[in-house]
């Protein structure tokens, strides 16, 4: 019985309990719990936190309602800019950033949050996303970092709007 456009599901991944990094629980009220497994979570709030501490500019944003296809568009087209796109769970997110004492970041995560990290321009991936926005509206910006200080999306816009390193 297929659950939630998941397609057919085998017989033998029914009451599946390891598979791979993830252990499956059966369903539950319809859907399948998927629980990472403790090792994976420390190692996967190391990497958020370096990610963090690596980028001159972070960008928390809404993608609720893209498809994949969408975000791999998104994801190409900021590659070459030296930026990444991710859609992290918001409370490893939490725990990879509570150290460094962000204020407000907490009230950005929540609901379906995907990060932007830019690594070496500021401003590149701020136009990208800005661009990519209005052909997907459905994309918002909720916030971000810059040299880690909390900004608001009117800040992020603003940025978008500034010339690249290039022309200055």
């Amino acid at each position: 019985k297929a659950i939630k456009r998941e397609g057919h599901i085998p017989e033998e991944r029914l009451n599946c309990r390891d598979d791979g990094p993830f252990r499956f629980r059966g369903p539950c009220k319809g859907t399948w719990l998927i629980i990472m497994d403790k090792t994976k979570k420390k190692q996967a709030v190391k990497e958020i936190k370096e990610k963090f501490e690596k980028s001159s500019v972070v960008i928390l944003t809404e993608y609720k309602g893209l498809t994949m296809e969408q975000l791999s568009i998104l994801r190409k087209k900021l590659r070459p800019i030296d930026a990444e796109y991710r859609v992290l769970k918001n409370t490893l997110v939490n725990i990879a950033v509570k150290d460094k004492a962000f204020e407000g970041i907490d009230k950005l995560l929540s609901g379906p949050t995907a990060v932007l990290f830019g690594y070496k321009d500021q401003v590149m991936p701020a136009k990208v996303l800005a661009e990519f926005i209005k052909s997907n509206e459905k994309l918002g910006i909720k916030g971000g970092l810059l040299d880690g200080k909390m900004v608001d999306s009117k800040v992020i816009i603003m940025l978008s709007k500034l010339p690249s390193r290039e022309v200055l």
